[in-house]
């Protein structure tokens, strides 16, 4: 288990690209001497501002093709043409190995069938009324513990996956160990009662021997995990107002904001929701 502000061990991809013996090892050793970095950094670099012109490109392509050569000026386009600057700003804030700005999902590159839910979010399905729960949030005792919080909340918030906004009803959240220095936060809609009145369709999935069935001692099975792939989808403005945090017990403890609510919410699909 990796911390989650560990380095990426970007030696693997280097090594094997220089393990081709397409460059001579001296001349690799005086690149690095003379400039401090590998130069494959120099390509990747130049690759990534490469990528970001395209993205750019395919959105101005896009907006021209669906809303004529004003879509700036377009009532009808303003929906797409902010969400279309909040990717490239992303895109433009990423490096090669990362979404330093966060990431969204390149609408205009969905089938059109599903454009509008990348675009808001699927509209919940409510089994009942939610409730408003405003039960504040508890704070952690622990000085070191809650600098580890409040740096870990720090990260969607700066990523804009936790923003400002109304909120009717309040979510809880809590941290476990991860790895040897580490911790996550669990975000749980449980106890607001929000999960009760959220329909679903099953998982199909009745028991963990459905899968264990099927396997064999030929199978192999691997764990993917896609980062933040999560945080890319909007959540519908309907679920937002009743997906708020209290984020005052770790970031409001000066003296001049004690006492005061810091209520946001999120604005993209949460864990434990």
């Amino acid at each position: 288990m990796k911390s989650d502000n560990a380095d990426n061990p970007t030696f693997i991809w280097d090594e094997r690209i220089w393990a081709l013996g397409y460059h001579d090892p001296t001349q690799i050793q005086a690149y690095q001497v003379r400039f401090g970095w590998c130069a494959l950094n120099t390509l990747r670099s130049w690759f990534l501002r490469y990528w970001c012109r395209l993205v750019l490109h395919s959105l101005l392509q896009y907006l021209q093709h669906q809303f004529k050569k004003n879509w700036h000026n377009s009532p009808d386009a303003t929906a797409e043409v902010e969400a279309g600057r909040d990717c490239v700003r992303r895109a433009v804030g990423a490096v090669w190995w990362e979404w330093h700005q966060g990431s969204s999902l390149f609408f205009w590159r969905w089938p059109s069938y599903a454009k509008q839910l990348v675009l808001h979010g699927h509209p919940p399905w409510f089994t009942s009324s939610p409730l408003q729960y405003k039960v504040p949030q508890r704070s952690e005792p622990n000085a070191h513990l809650c600098s580890q919080m409040r740096e870990k909340l720090g990260a969607p918030i700066f990523k804009a996956y936790i923003a400002k906004g109304k909120v009717l009803s309040l979510t809880s959240f809590f941290s476990v160990p991860k790895g040897e220095d580490d911790v996550c936060i669990i975000y749980d809609a449980s106890n607001s009662g929000l999960n009760a009145v959220l329909w679903a369709p099953s998982f199909q999935l009745p028991i963990s021997e459905t899968l264990t069935y099927l396997l064999n001692t030929s199978s192999w099975m691997s764990d993917l995990d896609l980062g933040e792939h999560f945080h890319n989808f909007p959540l519908h403005n309907e679920l937002q107002l009743y997906c708020g945090i209290d984020i005052r017990p770790f970031h409001g403890t000066t003296q001049k904001g004690r006492g005061k609510s810091m209520w946001l919410q999120w604005v993209r699909c949460m864990m434990g929701l």
